[in-house]
């Protein structure tokens, strides 16, 4: 995978999937081969109503984060959208098959 920041692009970058615990919402984080972790792409805004395949994204930190979910297939936008401080987060509903074809297990 190629992912492409504000900074810098990465190549050869893989993503670490898991869970937060508590909403039990999917953490997804990009990592790089060479440099580690690059960025986490979802944030926690304790929703007990997103569905198993749901996160928000972290359009905040990650203002690259939609253009590279939709590059590579990833989710698409739920519709739904959560407000924290000054910020608006979009929900992402995740093709968890996808997402496995570029996982690395945490």
């Amino acid at each position: 995978m190629r992912i492409a920041t504000q900074f810098r692009t990465y190549e050869d970058a893989y993503l670490k999937i898991g869970k937060y615990m508590a909403d039990n919402s999917l953490a997804i984080e990009a990592w790089n081969r060479q440099d580690g972790p690059i960025a986490r792409l979802t944030i926690c805004l304790t929703d007990p109503f997103l569905r198993e395949n749901e996160s928000y994204v972290d359009t905040n930190n990650c203002p690259w984060a939609m253009d590279f979910i939709k590059e590579y297939q990833l989710g698409k936008e739920s519709g739904h959208v959560r407000r924290s401080g000054y910020c608006t987060y979009p929900a992402v509903t995740f093709d968890l098959e996808q997402l496995k074809k570029h996982e690395k297990e945490m």
